[in-house]
């Protein structure tokens, strides 16, 4: 696949070992990854006008949580769908997504 039809992913994730899995999975299957740490990181990404298909974001982060930098991104882009796949059990995950349908908890 050539470099600018290829899928850009944005993956937010402060566990160093699951986000380098995460983007050594993801660019084995051909995506164009970028990778950050943090909310802040993140928020500098979405500003500087970088476009990405998909957005992988952490829940909890060390500055912040994914819920801020959709919040961002909604800033950009109105037509960004917002889908929510966790294992964590709390409501404050879940509140507007389960309603909406849109969100997945794993079992």
């Amino acid at each position: 696949m050539e470099q600018d039809t290829k899928i850009k992913i944005l993956v937010v994730e402060d566990d160093i070992s699951l986000k380098d899995s995460l983007v050594r999975l993801l660019q084995n299957r051909d995506f164009l990854v970028q990778a950050v740490e943090n909310k802040q990181q993140a928020v500098e990404q979405i500003k500087s006008g970088q476009q990405y298909d998909i957005y992988l974001l952490d829940v909890w982060l060390p500055d912040g949580n994914g819920f801020d930098i959709c919040h961002e991104i909604r800033k950009i882009s109105q037509a960004i769908d917002r889908r929510c796949l966790s294992d964590w059990s709390s409501d404050v995950c879940s509140s507007d997504l389960m309603k909406s349908g849109k969100f997945h908890r794993r079992l």
